[in-house]
C-alpha cells in the first residue's frame, strides 16, 4: 500500500506521526486492506517549501518518506 500526502497547511505532528497516523486510517477506512502488514507514505510539504506546487508528481521532490509496519511481531 502506498500514500502521497500533500501538506498545505502550518502541523504540529512530525512526518513520521502523519505517517502513522495516515496509514493507520487508510487502513482501518477499506476493508480489502484488512491484511495489509505494511504501508509507504510519501510526503510533499508545500507549507514549508511552495515553490513545490507545479512540482508534486514529480518523484524525486518528497520531503519525507515513511515506510509504516503495522504488526509488531514482523519487526526483526
Amino acid at each position: 500500500m502506498v500514500i502521497e500526502a500533500i501538506i498545505t497547511k502550518p502541523r504540529s505532528k512530525s512526518y513520521n506521526a502523519i505517517a502513522v497516523e495516515l496509514a493507520h486510517l487508510w487502513k482501518r477506512s477499506n476493508n480489502e486492506l484488512n491484511a495489509s502488514l505494511a504501508c509507504k507514505v510519501f510526503i510533499v510539504d508545500l507549507f514549508k517549501s511552495p515553490q513545490k506546487i507545479g512540482m508534486t508528481m514529480n518523484i524525486n521532490n518528497y520531503d519525507a518518506k515513511k515506510g509504516v509496519i503495522f504488526y509488531r511481531q514482523y519487526l526483526n
